[in-house]
This record gives C-alpha cells, sequence and structure tokens, in this order.
C-alpha cells in the first residue's frame, strides 16, 4: 500500500519517546542466530499483496521475510521474540484486504498474535486469549476481524477496526466444539461463514452474524478418514475443499454437502486451495507433489515438478484485471525455497530462495579436516549424498573443490563384531548386534537418521530432533544440544576428540566428544561464504561470509525483535585465532585462558553486546515504509540517540553517502543525539533511503524509507517497483534495481599494469584486460548509459601520482545520477594488514611510500554519490607463476563492500588465491570471463538483452573455475543497501 506523504504524519511523533521507553525496558538477553537470506526451515504460510507485487512468507526458521515477487529478491526480514526449542516457530499469516495490517503467530510463550502495520513494519497489537500455539489465522473480508485456530481445540474472533484506541482487544467470540486442535480455518468470501479444520478429523461449518458477535454450527462434515490439515473456500462461493492425512482432497458444496473426492494424490495433503476465478484447486502433499484440477468435475491437468521434496505452504494471488495469468505461489523442497508460478501453464515466474543449504553428509579426515555434501541423492541413512567440499578448523580454511573421497571416512559400523544396522522396518530402532538396541523416543528424538561407532565402542546416534552418545548397551551415556533441524550425518575424528554432524538447519557443528560442548559451528552458504562461530560470539568468516549469522534482541510482548548483523560488532567478535584454539584445546575456557593475554584489548568469555550497541536510528518523516510525491525534493528527518558518543551520522540515497551539504545543522546535536534534516533531490523514479550512524562501539543502517517520485505531468501514477517500469505488467518486468528519471552518465576508470618499473613484477595480459574492459564499456553509449566518460592509465601511465589524480577526477566529476566503474588489474599486496595496490612505480619492499592504499582508495570512492562498480584482479601471479608477497585480500574486500562505504566489488580471486593469465586466454582468467558474459552476452540468463549483477556474478564464478581447474574463485560483495544493479545492456 502507498503512502501519500502529508503533514498529519506529524502527529505520529508524538508516540516517538514512549515507543523509545518500551524498548528499553523490553530488552532480553541477545540471541545468535543465522540469516542466510531465506528460510533455513519449512515455510509454514505465504500470502500475497494485493497488488501481488509483496509475497510475505513464514517459518519454522522463526523468521517473517517479504519478497519482491518480479525480482525475487528479498525485501524484508522480520522477526518477533524467540526462545528455546519451538518457542519463535512461525505457523501462520494473514494479510487484511487493504494490504494495512499483517496478523503472525505459532509458538509463542503467551500463546499470542502479533498485529503488524505493514507501512511502517511495526507491531501494533498482541492478542491474547488462546491457552496453546497458533495454528492459523484468517481477516474477515472487509479486514475488521481477524479469526485465528489453535492446539487448545478453539478458534477466536478478535475486533480490529479500532486498533488506534485499543491496541489490546479481546476475542469477542470463541468457536468450541472441536475435540482436537484447530489446525487450519476459512472465511467465506461473504464474511457470513467460517469452517474449521482440525486434528479430530472433521470440519465445523459456521453461520456468522453480521457483525461478527455470534455464530452457529451449521454442519460438522466427518468424511475424511485421519485428521484434517486444510481448508478452503471457493472465491465464489459455491464450493469448500478439505485436505488431510488420509491422502484425499473432499469437495463439497457451500452447505457442507460432499461433492467429489480426488484420491490420486500419494502422502498426506498440507494444503489445499481456489484460483481466483474458482475453476481451480491446488493440492499439495508431504511428498512434494502439486496437483493441479479443473472445475467443476475435477480434472486433473498435471503437476507443478520443480519441488524436490514435501510441500508445506501455498496461495494463489488475486485476480489482475490486466494480468490473466492464475497465479500461485508455493513452499518447500530441500532447500525451504518458494516458486510463484502460472498455473494455466506450470512455469515459474520467479524462485524465491536464500544462500543457505541443508547440509546432508559430513566425513572426518586428517586432523581437523571434514568433507561435507550439500546433495540429497539417497535414502538411505548414513550416505545420503557425495561429499563436495572441504572444511579445515585448525587452519579456518575452506576448499570448494570436490575432495579426494578415499581420504575421508564416513563412519564405522562395526566394532569387535557388533554390526550397527536400523531394523528393518522400524524408523525408531538401531540394531548393536544380535544383542542390543538402542529405542528412539517417536515424539523426543523422532526418526533415526544416523550413526557411528567411536574409536572407543560407544555409539552416536543422530535423529530427526536430537543428537546422543549411548553405550553398547543401548544406554544413553549424554545429550549434545544445539541443532534446529534434523542430523543427517555425523562422523567422529580418528582421535575420538571430535564429534562432527551435519543438519537440515544449514549447519555443520563440532562438539567435545567426551564434554558435549558445542566447540563451534560452521555455515557454508550457496555462493561458497562461509563463516564459523563459538556459542560465545566469537567468529571467523570468509569476505562475504559475516552476513549470514547476527544478534537478535527480543523486546517483549509489545514490539517486534531487533537484529544486528555480526559484523555491527565486528571489533568485540571477530577473533579467529580465538575460534582455532578453541577448536584445538577442545575448550572454550581453556582457549579463552590462553588467548585473551595476548590481546591488547580486555576480553570476557561471555561478552555482552547490550553494552556496546550501536546508535538508535529514529524515522521522523517519512514515517511509512513506501511513498509518493510529485515533488522533485522531499525534506526528510531522522533522530538519532545512542548511549555512547557518536562518531559519524550519514544519509544514504540509493546505497550511496548523500552530499552532506544538504545538512542543516540542529542546535540541539550532542555527543549523544543528532537530528538529521535533509532536503534531498529525487533523481530516480524510487529512491532508498537510509541512515548510516556509528558511535565508539558499534556501527548500522536503518531501515529504508522508499520514497516513489511521480512527475507533475504524469496524469495518473503508476507505482515503480525495483525492477520495474510504469507501462510493464506485474512479473513480465526486468529486475531494474536503478530506475533513472534520465540515463545516467558513466564514468569508467580502467587501469592495468603488465609491465613494472621493477620488472621482476611484470604480468601479461592486464594492460590487455584493462584496454578490452574499457572498450566493451564505450558501446554502452546511448543504451544504458547516456554520455560515457573514460579514463585509461596502462603501465607507465599507472604511476601513483596519476591513480590518485584520478580518483580525485571521480570525485570532481561523480554526481547521485551518475555511475562509476572502475576496472583494476595489478599486484595486490597485503602488508601487516593492510592492503595495497602495486602501481607501475610501486615497489613492494616500500609499499608504505610507493603503494595505493586500499583504506585511502575506499575513502575517496566510498564517498562519491554515485553508485559505483568496482572489477579488481590485484592479487596476480603471472602466468601461473611466483608470487610477489602476501595476497589476502579479505579485509579489504569486506571494508570496501560494507555498508559504511557502499560499494559493488567483483574480485578475480578469494583470500590468499591467485589471480591466473594465459597465453590460451590472451587476457586474465577474470577478464575473459567478464567479456564473455557481457560483451557476448553469455551471462544474459533471462534473454531480456540486459545483464544484471547476480547473472554476472553467477557466470563468472563458473567460468573463472572452469578455466582455471578450480583453482581460482572469484567473488562478489555488495552492501546491503545495494539491491540488483544492472551492469550493461545488450544489442537487440
Amino acid at each position: 500500500m502507498m503512502n501519500k506523504l502529508s503533514s498529519m504524519q506529524k502527529l505520529l511523533l508524538i508516540l516517538l519517546p514512549l515507543l523509545s521507553f518500551l524498548s528499553t525496558q523490553a530488552q532480553e538477553q541477545p540471541v545468535l542466530v543465522i540469516d542466510p537470506q531465506g528460510h533455513s526451515a519449512r515455510v509454514r504460510d505465504v500470502v500475497f499483496t494485493a497488488d501481488r507485487k509483496r509475497l510475505i512468507s513464514v517459518s519454522e526458521d522463526k523468521t517473517l521475510r517479504i519478497w519482491n515477487t518480479s525480482t525475487g529478491d528479498l525485501v524484508a526480514t522480520l522477526r518477533s521474540s524467540i526462545g528455546e526449542g519451538p518457542i519463535g516457530k512461525l505457523n501462520a499469516a494473514a494479510l487484511s484486504s487493504d494490504d494495512r495490517l499483517l496478523a503472525i503467530g505459532g509458538y509463542s510463550s503467551n500463546n499470542e498474535i502479533r498485529i503488524i502495520d505493514l507501512q511502517t513494519r511495526k507491531q501494533v497489537s498482541a492478542l491474547k486469549g488462546h491457552q496453546n500455539v497458533i495454528t492459523d489465522l484468517a481477516f474477515s473480508p472487509n479486514g475488521q476481524y481477524l479469526i485465528s485456530g489453535s492446539g487448545d481445540k478453539t478458534a477466536k474472533i478478535w475486533p480490529l477496526a479500532n486498533l488506534s484506541t485499543n491496541s489490546s482487544p479481546t476475542a469477542q467470540l470463541t468457536l468450541e466444539g472441536h475435540s482436537a486442535a484447530v489446525y487450519n480455518l476459512a472465511v467465506a468470501p461473504d464474511g457470513r461463514q467460517v469452517a474449521t479444520a482440525s486434528l479430530d478429523g472433521t470440519i465445523r461449518l459456521w453461520q456468522i452474524s453480521a457483525d461478527w458477535g455470534s455464530a452457529r454450527l451449521t454442519k460438522v462434515m466427518d468424511d475424511h478418514q485421519d485428521r484434517v490439515l486444510s481448508v478452503a473456500f471457493s472465491p465464489d462461493g459455491k464450493y469448500i475443499a478439505s485436505g488431510g492425512y488420509d491422502g484425499r482432497i473432499i469437495l463439497w458444496d457451500a452447505e457442507g454437502k460432499l461433492d467429489l473426492v480426488i484420491e490420486d494424490l500419494h502422502g498426506q495433503i498440507y494444503h489445499v486451495s481456489f484460483s481466483p476465478d474458482s475453476q481451480k484447486i491446488v493440492g499439495i502433499t508431504n511428498r512434494g507433489q502439486v496437483g493441479l484440477y479443473e472445475l467443476p468435475l475435477a480434472f486433473k491437468t498435471g503437476e507443478f515438478t520443480e519441488h524436490d521434496n514435501t510441500v508445506t505452504a501455498g496461495a494463489f494471488a488475486k485476480q489482475d484485471k490486466n494480468d490473466l495469468r492464475s497465479v500461485i505461489a508455493t513452499a518447500g523442497g530441500e532447500a525451504y525455497d518458494i516458486y510463484v508460478w502460472n498455473a494455466n501453464t506450470r512455469q515459474v515466474i520467479t524462485h524465491m530462495t536464500g544462500k543457505g543449504k541443508s547440509n546432508w553428509s559430513v566425513a572426518r579426515g586428517k586432523g581437523l579436516q571434514i568433507a561435507i555434501g550439500q546433495t540429497n541423492e539417497s535414502a538411505k541413512e548414513n550416505r545420503k549424498g557425495p561429499l563436495e567440499k572441504t572444511f579445515d578448523f585448525a587452519t579456518l580454511t575452506f576448499h570448494p573443490e570436490k575432495p579426494n573421497s578415499p581420504e575421508f571416512t564416513r563412519v564405522e559400523t562395526n566394532f569387535q563384531g557388533k554390526a550397527l544396522k536400523r531394523k528393518k522396518d522400524e524408523a525408531y530402532v538401531l540394531q548393536i548386534g544380535s544383542t542390543a538396541q538402542i529405542q528412539n523416543n517417536p515424539d523426543t528424538d523422532r526418526i533415526l537418521r544416523c550413526y557411528t561407532y567411536t574409536p572407543k565402542g560407544q555409539i552416536v546416534v543422530g535423529s530427526g530432533a536430537s543428537l546422543k552418545l549411548y553405550d553398547q548397551a543401548g544406554q544413553m551415556i549424554r545429550e549434545y544440544i544445539g541443532h534446529a533441524d534434523e542430523v543427517w550425518a555425523v562422523s567422529v575424528s580418528e582421535d575420538g576428540k571430535y564429534l562432527y554432524s551435519a543438519s537440515g538447519d544449514q549447519t555443520v557443528k563440532v562438539w567435545n566428544l567426551q564434554t558435549a560442548e558445542n566447540l563451534a559451528t560452521l555455515f557454508i552458504a550457496a555462493d561458497n561464504e562461509w563463516v564459523c562461530w563459538t556459542p560465545q560470539g566469537y567468529y571467523a568468516a570468509s569476505a562475504g561470509g559475516e552476513k549470514y549469522i547476527g544478534w537478535q534482541i527480543n523486546k517483549g510482548l509489545q514490539q517486534l525483535a531487533e537484529f544486528y548483523p555480526v559484523n555491527t560488532f565486528r571489533k568485540q567478535f571477530f577473533h579467529p585465532e580465538l575460534v582455532k584454539r578453541t577448536l584445538q584445546t577442545g575448550s572454550f575456557e581453556n582457549a579463552f585462558a590462553q588467548y585473551q593475554p595476548t590481546q591488547p584489548e580486555q576480553l570476557v568469555a561471555e561478552p555482552e553486546i547490550t553494552n556496546t550497541l550501536p546508535p538508535q536510528i529514529e524515522w521522523l518523516f517519512p514515517t511509512a515504509i513506501d511513498n509518493e510525491t510529485s515533488n522533485k525534493t522531499i525534506k526528510i528527518q531522522a533522530r538519532v540517540t545512542s548511549d555512547s558518543k557518536i562518531k559519524q551520522v550519514k544519509l544514504l540515497v540509493n546505497g550511496r553517502t548523500y552530499s552532506s551539504r544538504g545538512i542543516k545543522p540542529s542546535s540541539k546535536s550532542t555527543d549523544h543525539y543528532r537530528l538529521l534534516e535533509y532536503e534531498v533531490e529525487l533523481v530516480h523514479r524510487s529512491n532508498r533511503l537510509q541512515v548510516f550512524a556509528k558511535n565508539i562501539h558499534a556501527a548500522t543502517t536503518s531501515d529504508e524509507r522508499v520514497v516513489h517520485y511521480l512527475p507533475p505531468a504524469t496524469a495518473k501514477y503508476t507505482e515503480v517497483e525495483e525492477g520495474e517500469f510504469p507501462d510493464e505488467l506485474p512479473f513480465d518486468v526486468a529486475d531494474f534495481e536503478v530506475d533513472y528519471i534520465e540515463k545516467p552518465n558513466l564514468y569508467l576508470l580502467s587501469i592495468g599494469v603488465s609491465q613494472f618499473k621493477n620488472s621482476e613484477y611484470n604480468l601479461t595480459y592486464a594492460d590487455a584486460d584493462a584496454k578490452a574492459v574499457a572498450r566493451m564499456y564505450q558501446q554502452q553509449r546511448g543504451r544504458l548509459y547516456n554520455h560515457i566518460y573514460t579514463k585509461e592509465l596502462l603501465n607507465e601511465q599507472a604511476t601513483q601520482q596519476n591513480i590518485l589524480k584520478q580518483f580525485k577526477w571521480l570525485e570532481e566529476q561523480a554526481t547521485p545520477s551518475d555511475m562509476v566503474v572502475i576496472f583494476i588489474a595489478t599486484h595486490g599486496i597485503n602488508l601487516e594488514g593492510e592492503f595495497f595496490i602495486l602501481p607501475h612505480d610501486g615497489e613492494s619492499y616500500d609499499l608504505k611510500r610507493s603503494g595505493v592504499n586500499w583504506s585511502h582508495f575506499a575513502e575517496v570512492i566510498g564517498n562519491l554519490p554515485s553508485k559505483v562498480l568496482l572489477f579488481v584482479d590485484a592479487c596476480n601471479s603471472g602466468q601461473l607463476g611466483a608470487n610477489v608477497a602476501k595476497r589476502d585480500n579479505t579485509e579489504a574486500l569486506r571494508t570496501m563492500a560494507s555498508d559504511e562505504y557502499g560499494v559493488v566489488i567483483m574480485s578475480a580471486s578469494t583470500g590468499v588465491e591467485s589471480s591466473f593469465e594465459h597465453p590460451d586466454w590472451g587476457h586474465g582468467a577474470f577478464t575473459l570471463a567478464l567479456l564473455e558474459g557481457l560483451e557476448k552476452g553469455e551471462a544474459d540468463f533471462k534473454k531480456d538483452f540486459i545483464v544484471y549483477l547476480r547473472e554476472l556474478d553467477l557466470f563468472v564464478a563458473d567460468k573463472v573455475q572452469e578455466l582455471t581447474q578450480g583453482k581460482q574463485h572469484p567473488t562478489t560483495q555488495k552492501p546491503s543497501t545495494i539491491s540488483q544493479l544492472p551492469v550493461v545492456q545488450l544489442a537487440e
């Protein structure tokens, strides 16, 4: 829903001090959680906004995520309070017809339903009254009432029309009669009937009064033969559909009389729903089937087959009069991903997925090396799929290449003549030889998934909900607590000190086998970025790995939780050496005792992040997330407060620093308080505004405010989302993130040094690489860009002085409406933690005087007002030759791509890797891949004649690994403030 900017919104400022007070009063102990930029557990519900441009999903991973249905991008993640075990898992979401109110519920300490204002993404109410878990939610058609289902066997009706005056309404009606949990419910399109589906095997049909104050039971539908999991009304009001454990979809008339039964799907029916025109019905199952049927005869038209495992949620979008496609979203599979697809053709429109992957296999190697597999190919326990990647916990190094399998051992299933084997036709029993067995509890352990002997003959068993150690008599010795999903694989180190466990929660954990201490947790993303951390929060990570974990701070019953990416507290928690020592000693306590005295600053074993929080940022104007205006400028206002001294505050517009000339000084500003007032020129159709603030402890970036500029000449406003143009229909769009009002100018600086003053450093193709990239971008004149201004520095031209001079040129010329592209091909050298670019006249032994310091470089381009795309091939080792110095570029990439600097970086290699060039290629491997992807258009996977950053990243990564036989791995890093970015436009 779009917000019209109005002075009336300023009335909301009165409430801000109260909200701040509530925040500090409700603060709880922080919890370290993974954030794979998508779901990491089953998606339980999905719902479209009325305009079909956003999809909301809730999950057992305890998050609510909002997605852009055109691009598949994650727009926002919201979190309610979480706790141990299931506390915080979300089962249900419902959206009011005006898209204003979002209701969510699941497992919580108070069994509450949280109501969120979707315009501000702030919680406005908590509804208390149920005595058990919330299972389902639905709004009345007019949006004034909410109905909820619960494990307490009831459904309740809540009045929401007067939330502005009564933020905690009580239920005005309770529907009782079921003998088991009300698992699902539905509201008829006229708002006069409600259907409740229960685990007691029945559906109850209720007649609702006009004021929703009373209800009369009109029918008990008991034709299902087992628990009922789903119920739905057809939009035309003629039918009711239901499905459940008996594997049948039953179609009923509006009075609850059985019409027909569909029985050709296999497995339990998790969800049924009707298309907006009431002509189709879809049923989804726990075996991954998604069946489509034409009404009224329920003729099967086909199945949607993209999901590779259990499908758990589905929803049709509302019909669009300008788009006759029947659009549906379904969620499930091993990656817990979401597909938006055309129900008429079963063609995928958008695929929404995170960067996490379930870990199906793990095997020990030498020392602290392990191999893991993230592919499920088998139903067998202990061998779900191939070993695909390796990680060495002793050195904290990751290798994405497929390992030599004989060097790794998965499990040992024989010990002194006693074989371990799952009992035939028994999912819960492990046989130990012929004399003993281990019996899983179906409720607390669930299905037995993997097992192995330790070197001493003890037995490790991984299951659906537990990880335990047993003796040979089948008696439990100890439990290893920490995984949030099924444990699919286990392996024990050769010396018997360590237990490795791989889980569907997308992590691999390392345990001290004898004490059950969780020493470290490893997350490896689909993009091969990684992060490894101790339970205390100390961590190590690849250049882009930090974004995958963070600290959640619960804020109590009346507010959503806060989330801080782990790099917010990087100064406090980034201690790779402490992580290594924890793993090497097998004890965090012992490792900390060794490590702490070596540090210049005092560390604590149990750090308290609530004492080192970053500044708090409050938007005073605009308050809504999405806004529109016909003015060419907008005055924004934000307040920054901090317990510690504020070091920096700046406004970001589309991810880039906005000129400080626009700031209006405030006489009220202090070391702990800043009032920002900017008048921002709107140079794009959609303008994303954020505030960056840093104190002496940490830095943070605010949530965004999007301002859509409506030129006065436009007769009627058409919302322009990221990825859309006004004359295009939903879903048939390019994901064009920067929708300029006029084509931008491009400023290109291309630097390539093959010939150095010291010929020992010479390369072969760096200068040719720079020339080729400049040539390729010149072809963009009149396509993606208006004017193109190019500076080339090749060989002897690329002196330290000339490079710094051209940075000054960019600083003087680039404006917010422009694009800056920088290409660098030379040596990159790490000296005592500082990264340097080697110019033509540079010397590796005198870098501080003769090199180009990366930190100075970052300061200049990080403060350019334009968007900046940086291609870096600065770890060159020549023609597969020797290195000139240490090359680790991890910290350099991490710094430049932070929100503070806001630069999008594509680097030729990762960490300490070399970048290769070869005569057969005529270029460096990285540049050759760039040229084939951009100039030849091979990276245009969508075939829309635009190559976007995401497409280029995928193409270059695969191509470079192919060229170098897996020896070089490019990486792309971008700040969280920048979404998809067009790189080139191809000739049609």
